[in-house]
């Protein structure tokens, strides 16, 4: 494939509950994770927050009413009740290149899409930047996408402005290693194979080596369709904290 893959970010659904993101504001920032729930963009239906670290960051979604303008799928199991990890996030150079080989390994991927909605119902907001998802990993609510921002220039904007505050102020850097586990169906080992070509297969894991961290598969079958994050960050700091902290089914260690 003649593009360059890595990680950028995880949606994650959470529920609008102070008391909770109180707690997870303390746990995530004894390691060195700064995190401001009240910050972010959101409408009347929605609420979304960030926590940055480095180059990559979790997008913490809550929905306030049945019907948003948050993508539909999302939506429908944000409603029925599910919470988690729905969306893990990859950022390339070259959309169209990823996008067709993912059709040419028979993977239905969407066009390219343009996040857009309205601020407090009147200034429309587009984001620099267009995305292709690939449908969930077959058992699971797992969707796999990838983004290509519309100029370098419109990143570094967004880099140096805007992701902040930022846990590369501690030291930590991103995150090197992400482990999706569950119990994943033979089908769903070979779908892996076909979105990321020349990942390293053995029984029951997939690996893949992004331009900036490793990807890992586990196949536990105990986890039926359920489904657990491992992510382990890295940090160059001196002295770094150690220990980890929880998001839904995302377990983030140090």
């Amino acid at each position: 494939m003649n593009a360059k893959i890595k990680l950028d970010h995880f949606v994650i659904h959470i529920d609008e509950d102070k008391e909770r993101l109180a707690l997870l504001k303390q746990q995530a920032e004894r390691l060195g994770f700064p995190y401001r729930p009240e910050r972010g963009k959101g409408t009347s239906s929605f609420k979304v927050s960030n926590m940055w670290m480095g180059d990559h960051y979790f997008e913490l979604v809550c929905l306030r009413k049945q019907q948003t303008n948050w993508r539909k799928e999302w939506e429908r199991l944000y409603n029925e009740g599910k919470r988690g990890v729905f969306g893990l996030m990859l950022m390339t150079d070259n959309l169209q290149a990823v996008r067709e080989e993912w059709i040419a390994n028979g993977i239905q991927a969407s066009q390219p899409e343009r996040i857009s909605f309205k601020l407090f119902g009147l200034l429309q907001i587009s984001m620099p930047w267009q995305t292709v998802y690939a449908p969930p990993i077959p058992g699971t609510n797992l969707t796999i996408a990838v983004s290509q921002m519309d100029s370098e220039r419109q990143y570094q904007h967004i880099r140096t402005r805007r992701m902040k505050p930022n846990s590369e102020e501690n030291g930590i850097t991103g995150i090197a290693e992400t482990i999706v586990k569950s119990g994943f169906s033979p089908e769903a080992l070979r779908y892996i194979e076909r979105l990321f070509p020349g990942c390293k297969a053995d029984s029951r894991e997939r690996l893949v080596s992004l331009s900036d961290s490793t990807l890992r598969f586990e196949q536990v079958e105990t986890l039926g369709q359920e489904l657990q994050l491992d992510l382990r960050a890295a940090s160059n700091a001196a002295s770094p904290s150690t220990g980890s902290f929880n998001i839904a089914n995302v377990t983030v260690s140090l």
